[in-house]
């Protein structure tokens, strides 16, 4: 949230970028592997979210997208610092952001995790979904998941997963 705040507001590009520091409470900072899987990896989620300006599930899963030599010079970019002084549990949802940019800017974003929208939740599930499956189908998903609460069967929901 705080990188892309920090990119929409001051429309930064990643040409524009010389370095990313995100400060985390230390208990956080072995959480954001190296090595592992891209969608799990701190370094490349950021690499890839500056890149195309978004997260998108399908690019970070793709071995082509992780691969590819614009996020790996951009992956050298990124830096995760852990706060000795952030002990409380709330801390576990803040962070600082800083992007340094190469006209001399640093810009700066401290930030506490919010949790998403329903509009953003939508977007996140219809960019998910309908690629897979289409529109019609998304919709119709999307229609029976919300009406789980008050449902007197799953199994509509169920016939229209398998469908």
């Amino acid at each position: 949230q705080g990188l892309f705040a920090l990119l929409r507001e001051h429309r930064i590009r990643p040409e524009d970028i010389l370095e990313i520091e995100i400060e985390l409470p230390k208990r956080s900072v072995h959480r954001i592997p190296t090595t592992r899987h891209a969608s799990i990896s701190g370094e490349i989620v950021c690499a890839i979210a500056v890149l195309n300006g978004g997260l998108d599930f399908y690019k970070l899963h793709d071995g082509t997208a992780v691969q590819a030599p614009a996020v790996q010079k951009m992956r050298e970019r990124v830096r995760f610092v852990g706060r000795e002084d952030w002990q409380d549990l709330q801390h576990g949802r803040h962070a600082v952001v800083t992007v340094r940019t190469s006209n001399g800017q640093v810009l700066q974003n401290e930030v506490w995790h919010e949790a998403m929208k329903r509009e953003d939740l939508d977007e996140k599930f219809d960019s998910l979904v309908a690629p897979q499956w289409g529109e019609e189908k998304t919709r119709r998903l999307k229609e029976r998941i919300r009406g789980l609460e008050s449902a007197k069967s799953v199994r509509p929901l169920m016939e229209e997963l398998q469908g």
